[in-house]
This record gives structure tokens, C-alpha cells and sequence, in this order.
């Protein structure tokens, strides 16, 4: 609604975003997705180690994720804009401030059920392991219940995590994206700065 009330202030901010922090960030986040996904296949093969060093690599991702969003907000802060610039700017800093919050709690669940896995806590492929980290992995990419992982084979699941994740991130970042590219003409190289 704001958006629509104030094309020009959300054109301009949009503007001031740069393309290849939002994608360094979608790839980092789609390739968690892509680690949540092979931890809960290792730990369903019965392979616990495999299955923690999988869990670990998403929380990895989730910290390149954190890191360049940090950096974004840097160069953005020492541009003069805040939550206070306009309307764009404070949905923006709020929204993926919130975004933000919810990655690092998620790399905290990874690291938590990756630590349990290596101590051994979850043996092979029991119900108790298998649970929970498809809990982890499903807060990792929102799927909704875990059961759900049961239901599907698991090249489907892959594909069903990615593409939900890549929805969820494309919802307003891609949003952005595409308003951008719109913008300026010349091809995608030229955009990443």
C-alpha cells in the first residue's frame, strides 16, 4: 500500500540498493536451503556426521548471508539513509532487519541440532533424530510441518525447499530487483558493483 501511495520515494530508494548484495545474499540463502535438505537426507541414510557437517554448512551460508547484509546496511548508513529517511527506507531496514533476526535465529537451530548430531544424540536414522532435524530444517526454509518431508521423495523435497525458499526471498527482494533492472538498460554484469 505504501508503495502504491509513494511510487516515487520507493523508486528512488530502490534506486540506491545494489543488485549484487541482493544476489550474493538469494544464492547464499537457496544454497542453506540446498544444505537443510541433504542434512535431513544424511541423517534418514543413518549418516549423523555427514548430517551435522551439512547442518553446519547452512549455518555457514546463513553467515555470508549476515555479512553482507551488515555490509549493505553499512554503506546504506554512511549514505545518509536511516529509518527515518522515507517511507521506502523504513520498510526496508524493518523488513529485513526482521529478515535479519529470523536468519540468525535459524543458524543458531542449524548449529544447536549439528551439535547434538556429533555428540551423538541422534543415532542413524531414528524417529528422534530424523525429527528433529527436520525441525531445524524446516524452520531453515519454512516449510511448513515437517511431516510434509515424510510425504514427499527427496529429489522432490530439494526441489520444493528451493523454489519456496526462492519465493520467499523473491517476494521483496525480487520485487526490488526487478524495479531496478527496469531502471537501467544495460546488462546484468554492468549492475554488479
Amino acid at each position: 500500500m505504501a508503495c502504491a501511495n509513494q511510487p516515487e520515494v520507493f523508486a528512488a530508494g530502490v534506486r540506491t540498493l545494489t543488485i549484487g548484495m541482493g544476489l550474493a545474499n538469494t544464492v547464499a540463502l537457496l544454497t542453506g536451503s540446498y544444505c537443510a535438505v541433504r542434512a535431513v537426507t544424511a541423517i534418514k541414510a543413518g549418516a549423523t556426521a555427514a548430517c551435522g557437517r551439512w547442518l553446519l554448512a547452512g549455518a555457514g551460508t546463513g553467515a555470508a548471508y549476515v555479512v553482507i547484509k551488515m555490509t549493505e546496511y553499512v554503506h546504506l548508513f554512511m549514505a545518509g539513509y536511516t529509518l527515518r529517511s522515507s517511507t521506502f527506507y523504513f520498510f526496508y531496514f524493518f523488513m529485513t532487519f526482521f529478515h535479519l533476526m529470523h536468519v540468525v535465529l535459524g543458524m543458531i537451530v542449524l548449529i544447536v541440532v549439528a551439535s547434538r548430531c556429533r555428540r551423538g544424540h541422534y543415532l542413524g536414522d531414528t524417529a528422534r533424530g530424523v525429527g528433529a532435524v527436520e525441525s531445524g530444517a524446516s524452520y531453515w526454509y519454512m516449510m511448513k510441518p515437517p511431516l510434509r518431508i515424510r510425504q514427499l521423495g527427496q529429489a522432490a523435497v530439494l526441489r520444493r525447499a528451493l523454489l519456496e525458499q526462492a519465493v520467499q526471498l523473491f517476494a521483496f527482494d525480487g520485487f526490488l530487483l526487478q524495479k531496478q533492472i527496469s531502471r537501467h538498460p544495460q546488462p546484468l554484469p554492468m549492475l554488479l558493483h
